[in-house]
């Protein structure tokens, strides 16, 4: 299935990953939501199954979602030397009406191909049409949608990224494979042309947010995911639990 093993099956679940369509009318076409006015009227539609009480705060939840996409791509790349279609108009985010709020699977319509030479100007496109093509141009959609800043944003994209290459490490036990993961993230963070990550993009839109491999992780921006908990909770990196900390 997909032209993935059971192990690279059952690793990429984690991320999000779907097997089939679930036909809900609230699964989406990944391109239909780059259009800003169809991305609003959808936000509308899923901020309910989102405890969200706007479409700000709905977008900010479905790009935590993209975050986790984006890590399944990349954890695909390194770890098992393979690349689903990045291209928005192969995959849809697919609903399970029985599920419990709004949490999509990411299902892809062909299967993931074998990477099998030229590997650093491969991650380099994968990079381009992860970002470029897909990931900013959401971001513009949702900013054009609801006015919400593309730095929360980008970070949410930056979150998942970065502990999927954090929990690689720890993962991982041949060290060949090791090295070119670190060698991977490093690229990302330092290496990539910002043109990869979006046509108007000045500069690396992720680097910005990495504090090092040993540093505890502090948003710098909220993905106001506590406006959607009864109770006011936070996510563990939050930076409101700081500002709270410091007050107390």
């Amino acid at each position: 299935m997909l032209n993935l093993t059971e192990k690279e099956l059952e690793s990429l679940l984690r991320f999000g990953l779907g097997t089939k369509r679930t036909g809900s009318l609230l699964s989406v076409k990944g391109a239909q939501l780059l259009h800003a006015g169809f991305l609003k009227r959808y936000l509308g539609e899923i901020k309910g199954g989102l405890n969200a009480p706007n479409e700000k705060v709905a977008a900010s939840l479905m790009m935590r979602r993209c975050g986790m996409m984006t890590a399944l791509h990349f954890y695909l790349f390194t770890a098992c030397g393979k690349r689903l279609p990045a291209d928005p108009s192969l995959m849809s985010w697919e609903i399970d009406d029985g599920g419990q709020g709004w949490a999509p699977s990411f299902y892809f319509e062909q299967e993931a191909e074998v990477v099998q030479e030229n590997r650093r100007q491969e991650f380099e496109k994968l990079t381009e049409d992860v970002f470029k093509h897909h990931v900013d141009k959401l971001i513009t959609a949702c900013f054009q949608a609801c006015s919400i800043s593309k730095k929360i944003l980008w970070e949410n994209i930056a979150v998942y990224l970065f502990w999927m290459y954090e929990t690689l490490q720890t993962e991982i036990t041949d060290p060949a494979l090791k090295k070119q993961a670190e060698q991977d993230f490093c690229y990302i963070l330092y290496e990539a042309e910002p043109d990869l990550f979006g046509a108007d993009v000045c500069e690396n839109p992720l680097a910005k947010f990495y504090q090092g491999q040993d540093a505890e992780q502090t948003r710098s921006t909220c993905c106001l995911y506590y406006v959607t908990d009864k109770s006011g909770v936070t996510c563990s990196t939050c930076p409101r639990k700081k500002q709270k900390e410091r007050v107390s």
